[in-house]
């Protein structure tokens, strides 16, 4: 029947008579046990339509349920026969060019070959070089389009083998190198499935992208290379370098969700504070010197390391990744000076107004904010000098219902101590705001009374709190932010900025005091008719 086939396929007889034999054909053959006899027949007509570009697709269409009727009854060795015909025969590049029918015939081959390579690795979990084989042929043609099958069985095999007790594995160093930078592809790739601006919204879905990033992290940490020294020093050299690569792409603009979960990972392998400070700061200072050669570079790359922050309110578990981002930021302040030119200090200005009001939008959309949003809305508002009069009216439009929400939920639940928690950060980071703002003289420019709302806003705020602290001590407090601190702190700014925090000790000092839901109006400040604001 082989040969019948080839020879039909061959014949110079019209595509319609050629279509109702192949269907006669497709029938008789869909009753077959077993079609490994075909499979060099399958691999002869991808070769055949190949060859030609005036099939109809009529006829293509039938030639492919033919050859699908053939697949579905292949043994795992003829399929993985058949795969390594079509793989040596035919670049990934020239399998785009194929017509879609019998390009997406190959791609179901392939597929099967990869997770044949792939569900191996799941009875021998210590055997990575069949994991790592269906992993390259998944990446090399391009198989894992919104394939959520094959991402689950992928991070069910990383995740065995990751835990599987070796004292080595069966890839050669170069070869376990290329492995760790597959896997970060994969997860890249997975990330790609959230177009910008849009998070992933299913619990699968984080806890997918949160499991892979964690078989990168393991793998890295915990690796059995051979003959390299240094084996975890090399790794994560190789992993920073990816993730550097994707930050600073133009081609990832959506990608921060990988790169976030990633370092999120990284940072709970950190076991001490001295490691992840030494980690965050070789991560700033490689990605500084390597890539941020201009201003432009420098503020795509803070975009996408703000939007991280998107991320902790998204994971499982939530990390500090304003550590991150305002060690880089601070680092930035050092190379592109927020004073060194007018157009510097326009482009920071304008940036920094972006951040927080993206924080703030964030913690609008969220039942609670987490820490690292928190910390990073303070280094936003508060960083630098003088754009508080500029901004005054953002600030309080955007600032003003986060804090009613804010309090509305203390009346709700006055035992939720993580309301609490966050309600006396947003408490000091008022405090700190306070005398940045205050207006002096009789100056009645609109300055003075965008700066008045604001001052008047946070009046109204601090009179829920009982504070012990002075208006002195809260003036002192501020220098933390200014810029000569920060670019003096560099990469350990968002280390070092909660350390500080953490001394002044506001547990102690500070208290709420009691609120009833009758003193508490929830407003939305609309337009700029800011005297009517209140909380």
């Amino acid at each position: 029947m082989d040969k019948i086939i080839i020879g039909l396929l061959a014949s110079s007889h019209p595509e319609s008579t050629k279509i109702i034999l192949l269907e006669r054909l497709r029938e008789h053959i869909s009753k077959l046990d077993e079609t490994d006899f075909f499979k060099d027949v399958v691999f002869t007509c991808i070769q055949n339509m190949h060859s030609r570009n005036d099939y109809s697709q009529l006829y293509m269409s039938v030639v492919c349920d033919l050859l699908c009727s053939i697949e579905s009854h292949l043994s795992d060795n003829s399929t993985i026969h058949l795969s390594q015909q079509i793989t040596s025969s035919f670049t990934p590049l020239a399998l785009n060019s194929f017509p879609e029918a019998l390009s997406t015939f190959i791609k179901k081959i392939l597929k099967r070959h990869s997770m044949i390579f792939i569900q191996l690795s799941l009875e021998n979990p210590g055997c990575l070089s069949t994991l790592y084989s269906g992993l390259q042929i998944v990446l090399d043609y391009n198989l894992l389009n919104d394939n959520k099958q094959l991402y689950f069985l992928i991070q069910h095999a990383l995740v065995k083998s990751s835990l599987h007790k070796s004292t080595s594995y069966d890839l050669c160093d170069d070869m376990y190198l290329t492995f760790v930078s597959n896997i970060f592809q994969v997860l890249v790739t997975l990330s790609s499935q959230f177009p910008s601006g849009n998070f992933p919204s299913y619990s699968f879905d984080i806890e997918l992208v949160e499991s892979i990033a964690r078989s990168v992290i393991t793998f890295v940490t915990e690796p059995k290379l051979s003959s390299y020294q240094s084996n975890t020093c090399i790794l994560t050299e190789r992993l920073t370098s990816l993730v550097q690569d994707v930050l600073v792409s133009s081609s990832y603009d959506c990608h921060y969700i990988s790169v976030a979960s990633m370092l999120s990972e990284l940072q709970e392998f950190c076991s001490d504070d001295s490691l992840l400070s030494e980690t965050i700061c070789r991560f700033i200072d490689q990605l500084g010197q390597r890539h941020i050669t201009n201003i432009e570079t420098c503020f795509t790359v803070l975009r996408r390391l703000t939007l991280w922050l998107t991320w902790s309110e998204l994971a499982t578990y939530r990390s500090s990744l304003d550590l991150w981002l305002i060690g880089f930021q601070c680092e930035m302040f050092k190379k592109f000076p927020p004073t060194g030119s007018q157009s510097l200090t326009n482009y920071w200005s304008d940036f920094m107004c972006w951040q927080f009001k993206f924080v703030l939008e964030l913690m609008g959309r969220l039942s609670l904010p987490h820490d690292s949003t928190v910390y990073a809305l303070a280094f936003f508002i508060l960083s630098g000098d003088d754009k508080h009069d500029q901004y005054a009216d953002d600030i309080v439009s955007h600032l003003a219902p986060v804090l009613s929400k804010l309090l509305s939920m203390y009346v709700d639940d006055p035992l939720n101590e993580e309301c609490k928690d966050i309600l006396l950060k947003m408490y000091t980071i008022s405090r700190l705001l306070d005398p940045l703002v205050i207006s002096t003289g009789n100056d009645l420019s609109r300055t003075c009374i965008q700066k008045k709302h604001l001052v008047t806003l946070l009046g109204k705020f601090h009179s829920q709190f009982n504070d012990e602290n002075s208006p002195e001590i809260w003036s002192t407090r501020t220098k933390i932010y200014k810029l000569e601190f920060l670019t003096k702190f560099g990469p350990q700014a968002g280390i070092r900025i909660r350390k500080i925090w953490e001394r002044w000790n506001l547990t102690s000092t500070i208290r709420l005091v009691s609120i009833h839901p009758t003193t508490v109006k929830v407003s939305i400040c609309l337009g700029f008719d800011f005297s009517k604001c209140c909380i």
